[in-house]
């Protein structure tokens, strides 16, 4: 038989030259399966011929990486329909996982949606992976806006169709319960009735097939596929209980002696499966309802998103969708419309509400030049604002995506019980089978009966939809109300171990102090002071640091006309260098201009806490800056509690010793280290985590960047560089310190909820699962008789009564969301 063989083409970042080329189809040659690799400079792309059978696509993208370069995989977020449990969520994913160009997927039962990581093809991706989807019994489907995925999150169709099939099964079940019970008076006189069994039997049938459309749907296509779910428990469960009483029905019917000739329990169970599916589709709208709770936040987030914005177009003003705004189009504003789309206002002067971002309760006041944020509110006057992003890279929708990659992603303990729910199902239903037989041919009398009623109660009472969701629905609500409080967690794994850190490593500048800094003083060799200040400013104006924005806000105040700068170039540690009118200038510390050798004298002026930042012109000493910023006001409070945490805290910073020494006294903290660069920093914190230490690192700057990607968990300041946000796995939005110990106890509180989650999953099944199967029956079958008041729920004999196991199962699930619910309160 001939080997399969595929071909793949992988897009890859900074492959610019032969040696390049060569050095990765070396590394790919040496992997045992790849028969070709040939790297095109041009497009950026590798072309690899390979055998599946022998090598994987991620062996080819470990290779890749091995060689030092990096793949530029494709992302995809699609919804998914039909999960009901764990179980599921593993089908699903190895559904997409089959795909041979799918690097990653990661499906989520709480939110409904898969995340997947793709090398594009030349085939239509998205459609291939949502078929894949389908063929595992799933539904599969893409969310086109913000609009459609508001209305899938609040899932109003969904609930109202639960809400119909439910009261109509509700209404069916208690008439034929009640009719049914022995113990009620008129139980006689209703079975009396001519054909009574016939509207038993069309009410069950209504309920079965039309309410309970939703189990066999889902549960008969994951049995297709040989993946079967909760729903197919459910299906098979209630299947019994009616097809036996249909059977029992037309034998009576037809065949009056069939029963007895056989052996066969004249037996009705239509109240056991209509109560059955009644007390589920309960259990699954309370749930749905529960469920959406938990996706509040990213709908409200969603919601401050406008759909439509007034376009200027010279003298016309036109409605047009923002996903259609370009950037540099100008966009009307008028009193009281949300903004919608980042930009810089062109004209007038209004007060905008940025609370959503910035948790600032008083109304910003903003004039041309300022810059301004989709999902703001323009409060008093009309303004003209020119955009500078699209719609799907504003602010606001990198936070919301930002929330949703978090709530799609997996903490460790939940891909463990997800592979455990995987093997649950088929287990269960063996476990099923084996109980049946056992029963059947063992039992004593009526064997049939008992053995059918430990077999639906096991099947039902053991779908493991409370351990799917044990997990991701912690995540989901724990996730959306950091988004809340302005914490944005980029995934579940930060979340889980934020509150497991032992050590706080703190940057100075920007993170403990304001970032706002202040120019003291300037000290000018020569030049006067504005030339200075305005050679200086050009130089920055490309920076991001809080030195740089210092100096051009100087010299915006003093109205100096600044033009651009070239070859700016940011020194990690240092400074910067940049060439301004022909000559080259330096501004950083005494570092800086010592590596360029040029003398400074001014140190005494480090004892007044000031931060010292020189100015060279062409190798020459041309002044220096004092600056000064304040400690924020929540930082001494903050620091408190960590220690009260019993956390180890450290000020590691890139400033100099006298400024750093200020203000780690002013906060108490013991451990003080200053002039620290990039390198030193990641080192620093290697070393932490070499003698077992697990660290946090909270920074702001591009001279955080390294060490906050080395650290075990990162935090990045919103006021900080987009170096340092990228690196880190929490951003605060707000300049508030307290939310580092909201982002900790929200992260104790989220843990253990998943623990208490997990613990009621597993100790249900582990307690019930055995009474269902019936093994209190030598119990009761010895003279002690069941307690009245447990009669309904173990009958005569112990076995779990099937019903009562269909109300325990909802009641889980119920109990695991509400639970997880409780996040939303965490203050």
């Amino acid at each position: 038989m001939q080997s399969p063989i595929s071909n793949i083409n992988i897009p890859i970042e900074q492959v610019v030259s032969p040696e390049d080329a060569i050095k990765i189809n070396t590394s790919l040659s040496n992997i045992l399966g790849i028969q070709s690799a040939e790297t095109n400079i041009s497009n950026q792309n590798i072309s690899v011929t390979y055998n599946p059978n022998i090598t994987s696509l991620n062996s080819i993208k470990i290779g890749i990486e091995r060689s030092g370069y990096l793949i530029k995989p494709s992302q995809l977020t699609l919804n998914v329909s039909g999960m009901t449990c764990g179980a599921c969520v593993n089908h699903v994913e190895t559904a997409i996982k089959t795909l041979p160009n799918t690097l990653k997927a990661s499906v989520n039962l709480a939110t409904e949606r898969a995340s997947i990581e793709y090398l594009p093809n030349s085939n239509d991706n998205i459609k291939e992976f949502i078929a894949a989807i389908n063929y595992a019994g799933y539904i599969g489907s893409q969310t086109k806006d913000n609009e459609s995925e508001i209305n899938r999150l609040n899932k109003k169709t969904e609930i109202k169709s639960l809400k119909y099939k439910l009261i109509s099964a509700a209404v069916g079940s208690i008439f034929i319960f009640l009719s049914t019970m022995t113990i009620f008076p008129w139980s006689n006189m209703v079975h009396s009735v001519p054909y009574i069994d016939i509207l038993f039997l069309t009410i069950a049938t209504i309920i079965q097939f039309w309410c309970g459309y939703i189990f066999y749907d889902s549960g008969l296509r994951s049995l297709k596929a040989l993946a079967p779910n909760m729903n197919s428990l459910i299906c098979i469960g209630t299947s019994v209980a009616y097809f036996y009483s249909v059977f029992v029905t037309f034998a009576n019917l037809l065949y009056p002696s069939l029963l007895s000739t056989y052996n066969l329990q004249d037996h009705l169970f239509y109240d056991t499966s209509a109560m059955i599916i009644t007390l589920i589709l309960l259990g699954k709208y309370m749930e749905t309802t529960a469920r959406v709770k938990t996706s509040q936040s990213i709908r409200q987030l969603m919601q401050l998103q406008p759909q439509t914005a007034t376009l200027v177009q010279g003298n016309i003003n036109v409605s047009v969708d923002i996903n259609s705004i370009l950037e540099g189009q100008i966009i009307l504003i008028h009193p009281g419309e949300s903004i919608p789309i980042d930009g810089i206002v062109k004209s007038g002067h209004t007060n905008i509400d940025e609370s959503m971002l910035t948790g600032e309760s008083l109304p910003q006041y903003k004039i041309p030049g300022d810059s301004v944020f989709a999902g703001t509110i323009n409060f008093t006057g009309s303004m003209t604002i020119e955009a500078t992003k699209t719609s799907k890279n504003t602010l606001l929708s990198k936070i919301i995506n930002l929330v949703e990659e978090a709530q799609a992603s997996k903490a460790p303990i939940q891909i463990l019980a997800d592979k455990i729910a995987s093997f649950f199902v088929p287990t269960i239903l063996a476990i099923g089978i084996i109980v049946f037989l056992i029963w059947l041919i063992a039992g004593p009398e009526p064997s049939f009966i008992y053995a059918s009623t430990a077999l639906i109660s096991v099947l039902i009472i053991a779908c493991p939809c409370a351990l799917g969701l044990a997990t991701p629905t912690a995540i989901v609500t724990g996730t959306g109300k950091a988004a809340q409080l302005g914490i944005l967690i980029k995934n579940a794994e930060a979340l889980e171990h934020l509150s497991n850190v032992d050590t706080i490593i703190f940057d100075k500048t920007g993170t403990l102090t304001d970032g706002y800094l202040n120019i003291e003083q300037l000290i000018s060799f020569g030049l006067p002071d504005n030339e200075l200040l305005t050679i200086a400013a050009e130089a920055e104006i490309p920076s991001e640091h809080p030195i740089g924005k210092a100096i051009c806000a100087a010299a915006k105040q003093k109205s100096l006309n600044l033009q651009s700068c070239r070859d700016f170039l940011s020194i990690p540690g240092m400074g910067i260098s940049a060439s301004v009118q022909d000559h080259l200038i330096l501004i950083g510390n005494s570092k800086l201009m010592a590596h360029h050798g040029i003398s400074t004298n001014h140190e005494s002026s480090t004892m007044l806490h000031q931060t010292v930042i020189y100015i060279s012109i062409d190798s020459k000493l041309s002044g220096l800056l004092l600056l000064n910023n304040n400690i924020k006001p929540s930082a001494k409070k903050m620091i408190f509690e960590l220690k009260t945490m019993n956390k180890e805290v450290v000020l590691l910073s890139g400033d100099n010793e006298e400024a750093c020494k200020y203000v780690a006294g002013q906060l108490q903290i013991e451990t003080c280290i200053a002039e620290a660069l990039p390198d030193y920093k990641f080192s620093y914190i290697k070393e932490l985590q070499n003698t077992g230490k697990r660290t946090l690192m909270i920074g702001d700057g591009i001279n955080d960047a390294p060490a906050l990607a080395q650290s075990d968990l990162s935090i990045a300041m919103g006021a900080g560089t987009n170096i340092a946000i990228e690196s880190a796995q929490v951003t605060l939005l707000r300049n508030d310190l307290s939310a580092i110990i909201s982002a900790i106890k929200l992260s104790y509180v989220t843990t253990k909820t998943i623990k208490q989650n997990l613990f009621w999953a597993f100790f249900y099944n582990i307690l019930l699962i055995p009474i269902a199967a019936g093994i209190l029956y030598p119990l009761f079958s010895s003279g002690t008789n069941v307690p009245n008041y447990l009669e309904f729920i173990l009958g005569n004999y112990g076995f779990l009564n099937p019903v009562m196991a269909a109300f325990a199962m909802a009641f889980s699930s119920i109990t695991v969301v509400a639970n997880s619910l409780r996040l939303k309160s965490f203050k």
